[in-house]
Parts: structure tokens; sequence; C-alpha cells
């Protein structure tokens, strides 16, 4: 393997660091600003626990990207020592990191002329972030040149498919992805949205169903219609303090397909402050990205 590059990544892959040490995959962290404060979304500067029993109690956190700066602080010396670097990005749909990334990178180029330093939009979020970077790097742990990975990866992306829904409508509203109206409505009358990650990196409403329990067995299915050579492959669930549940969402996924393994991970502050306390998201390794 070409030891003479290095694999970035970001936090919001909500990946454990036992992971991120496994697959010798480096990553930036986000911020999350909280009443005041910021924390990095490393898990240590605020308890993913601590974390969603202050917005169960009414704090509304904000995230920060990250800016071009961090980028030149952390490429430059790298570059300089004399590797190359490939980093997978946050969906640039969702954060405007990756488009500091490429401004950054451009700079770089420029300075480096001699070094390969490449950034892919993941046009992925989450676990699906993170099971791309996972399989991204399992890849170049197997031996794949920097040119080789980062062709594969561009088209590999394609293949990360999300399926999530949320507990509170009014998380998703703050963020602009449905009307005031919709949110208000939605959560008097019970529905729950059934949602997913589209080839441009978007967050889009798949279907409308009246239940939790509903949404989620709505998610399972299309996941197991999706999911690609199970037997090989394994599935990532992120869950935002509802633990039990995506352990119960994981049986459900057992019984329907034969699955090499399944991940059940917390969701991290930066994703989470977006979506809001008991969003499950399911991620796989599929045939293409649909509803």
């Amino acid at each position: 393997m070409n030891n003479k590059y290095l694999l970035y990544t970001d936090s919001t892959c909500d990946l454990t660091p036992e992971l991120y040490d496994e697959l010798d995959l480096k990553r930036f962290y986000l911020k999350v600003n909280f009443d005041g404060r910021e924390y990095k979304d490393n898990g240590k500067d605020i308890d993913y626990k601590h974390f969603y029993q202050r917005m169960a109690a009414g704090s509304m956190p904000t995230t920060v990207q990250l800016n071009v700066q961090q980028f030149l602080d952390e490429f430059t010396p790298l570059l300089k020592e004399g590797f190359d670097i490939l980093y997978l990005a946050f969906s640039s749909a969702l954060s405007g990191t990756y488009n500091s990334a490429c401004i950054a990178i451009s700079e770089l180029s420029e300075q480096f002329p001699e070094r390969k330093i490449c950034v892919i939009d993941s046009l992925a979020a989450c676990g699906g972030e993170g099971l791309y970077a996972y399989c991204v790097a399992k890849k170049r742990l197997e031996g794949a040149s920097f040119d080789e990975l980062r062709v594969w990866a561009e088209k590999f992306r394609y293949n990360i498919c999300h399926f999530f829904t949320v507990n509170d409508l009014l998380h998703l509203h703050r963020g602009g992805r449905v009307s005031k109206t919709s949110a208000i409505l939605g959560t008097l009358v019970g529905i729950k949205p059934a949602m997913y990650v589209n080839n441009l990196g978007e967050l889009c409403l798949g279907s409308k169903v009246r239940g939790r329990a509903a949404a989620l067995k709505t998610l399972v299915t299309k996941l197991c219609e999706c999911v690609m050579d199970p037997e090989d492959n394994i599935i990532i669930i992120n869950q935002a303090d509802c633990e039990d549940e995506a352990n119960h969402v994981a049986d459900m996924i057992r019984e329907r397909i034969n699955i090499k393994e399944i991940k059940v991970l917390p969701m991290g502050p930066v994703i989470g402050a977006h979506v809001g306390l008991g969003c499950m998201a399911l991620f796989a390794v599929g045939y293409e990205r649909k509803w």
C-alpha cells in the first residue's frame, strides 16, 4: 500500500473512535454551539446523552461548518512532508464545508504542484458518510493507489443508500426542510416522514406515514429492498438517543435479510442538532439511491 497518501473525512460520519483508528481514517471535527459555548463533535467535549438531554429540556443548538483556514492549517504541514491527501467531505447540499475545502485545495495545489490533493463530495451525511468512508478506507487498506481510489470512490458514492425518520418535524423546519405549517400540523396528527437522500446529497421526502412504528417499518422495507450483496456487506444504524429502538430495528432487518453485520451507533451532535431527539437513520450499500 502507498503509505504516502492520507485519507480524511469529517466527524459527521458518526463512526466510533475505534473505527477511525482501525481504518487509519483521519477526520476533521465540526462544532456545535450550545447556549453560547462551542463544542467539538468528538464525543468528548459534550457527551451524546447529555447533548440530547439538553435538547429535550429545550436548548436549541446550532452548528459550525469547517472554514478554509482549518484546511490550510491541517494540510499544509502534511504536504510539506510529502504526503498526498484524499478528503471525503460532508454533502455539499447540507453544509458549506465542501466549498471551504475546495477553496483551500485550490490554493494548496498552486503551492504544492508536485502533490496530489483531492476532495470528493460524499453526497452523504451521518452514517451514510460513515459507511462511504468505511468502504473507501477498506479499499485503501487493500492496497489501492491514490488514483485508483479516487476514481472508484467517485463512482461508489451513489451506492450509499440513506433512509431516516424524525420524531419531531419542527427540527426539520428549523433547517428549512419543511414548512412551519406542515411541521405543526404533522406533529399534531402524528405524521412521521419517511425520508431518503438523493444523488445530489439532498434530504427528500419519501412518504408520510401515521405513527412511529409505521415509519420505522417503512424504512426497514426500503432498506431491505435496496441492499446489495447482504452476506458481504454491513448496515449502519445511527440513533439520536433511542438505542433500544434501534436495536429492535436491527432485529427487524435480520429477520428480513441475511446481512453480514449491523452496527448500531450514536448520532453525533452536529447531525443531531438538525434532526432532533429520536431520529433514526439506516444506511446500506445498495444498487442505487432511490425511494
